[in-house]
């Protein structure tokens, strides 16, 4: 068994607090953000590039060998120069990037080559 166990605590049983600053916290349900943006939708390759580890592996190696640019006292980072090397990063890392559909169209293509249909390409 588990040394550590949790249950969902229902609305009616969670109590209200006021902090020093009088922002209303409520326990029982860990911490909660003051307002609830919805997500955006990734698109395929930015899920792939995520898998992949593609931004984290590119922050660590661009952080390394631009020591100070970070500091910038809150001014945006990004530009399109940083969105050129990060393309230049990614096409740089050999193979290329696999979204979740490749296996699939992989497939569907071999297939396509061995069926009868194939020498009809181009007729």
């Amino acid at each position: 068994g588990s040394r550590f166990s949790s249950r969902k605590i229902g609305e009616g049983e969670r109590k209200t607090f006021l902090t020093d600053g009088k922002r209303v916290v409520r326990d029982g349900g860990g911490i909660e953000p003051d307002v609830f943006v919805p997500a955006e939708k990734l698109s395929e390759l930015e899920v792939a590039l995520l898998d992949q580890n593609a931004f984290l592996d590119f922050a660590g190696t661009w952080a390394a060998e631009h020591p100070g640019r970070l500091d910038k006292g809150g001014a945006p980072v990004v530009d399109d120069a940083l969105y050129k090397e990060f393309v230049s990063f990614v096409e740089g890392r050999g193979g290329a990037v696999r979204t979740r559909f490749d296996a699939a169209l992989d497939d569907l293509s071999e297939a396509f080559k061995e069926s009868k249909l194939a020498g009809l390409e181009g007729a």
